[in-house]
């Protein structure tokens, strides 16, 4: 089945096509994928550390400390992520 029209012509004349293009693109790695799953958990548990700070001063003060906590664990875990290249 040879059509010059069909751009995945050599594909379906190739039977190691698929395996080959398969493997050029990589696996993430396991450091990756937690890095991935690990951002609601370090934001919930940045704002919750950040509330429980602020709570001496008051409900301004944990609305606040909950909010520089949540901020403050993402911007973390992103400068993280460019350090490990992610």
């Amino acid at each position: 089945m040879s059509n010059t029209d069909d751009p995945f012509a050599e594909l379906e004349d190739d039977p190691f096509a698929q395996l080959e293009q398969k493997a050029a693109t990589p696996e993430k790695s396991l450091g990756r994928t937690i890095y991935d799953y690990s951002q609601a958990p370090a934001m919930a548990l940045g704002g919750m550390g950040g509330g429980l700070a602020g709570s001496a001063v008051g409900p301004m003060g944990t609305f606040a400390g909950g909010t520089l906590g949540t901020m403050g664990s993402a911007e973390s875990r992103r400068l993280i992520g460019t350090a490990l290249g992610y």
